[in-house]
């Protein structure tokens, strides 16, 4: 079955500055996790290029949807321009694939850093608040004092 053509999507194309790198290789990826090209197309690896970048967030800034205003944190380690969005009145953080319940995002892949995702964690995710709920890439809804308290990353029982 041919790849269907997906249209570009009426939002505004963000990115930290440092991470536009791998944004721009999004197509060529799967041959970083050693796929070889020829069998790209039976798994649904086709990818057109991305659209091209229309802002650059900056650490600290604020980003507005509608009446909501999401700090922008820059949190490198997973990737080198991974960003947080952090709602304050909302107490809610979405962090992507920096935290999860119970473990952290992978550092081995190309720009991937465990000593910058850990001071990620502690210097700009933990100072938040343990009430503050953690929506990650993926698995279940947390909170910055569940994983304070239980996550072995961060309590010291794994490094």
């Amino acid at each position: 079955m041919p790849a269907r053509k997906r249209e570009r999507p009426e939002a505004e194309i963000v990115l930290n500055a440092a991470g536009g790198g791998l944004y721009g290789r999004a197509p060529v990826q799967p041959a970083w996790l050693g796929i070889p090209r020829a069998a790209w197309p039976s798994l649904g690896f086709v990818y057109e290029e991305p659209p091209p970048v229309e802002r650059r967030w900056e650490d600290g800034e604020t980003y507005r949807v509608g009446r909501l205003g999401f700090k922008v944190l820059h949190c490198p380690g997973h990737t080198p321009g991974h960003v947080v969005l952090f709602e304050p009145n909302e107490r809610k953080a979405f962090v992507g694939d920096c935290l999860f319940a119970g473990s952290i995002g992978r550092t081995d892949l190309p720009g991937g850093s465990t000593e910058q995702l850990m001071d990620s964690l502690r210097n700009k995710i933990l100072p938040l608040g343990d009430d503050v709920a953690v929506y990650s890439g993926h698995g279940p809804l947390t909170t910055v004092g569940r994983e304070r308290r239980t996550n072995p990353f961060l309590t010291g029982r794994y490094f």
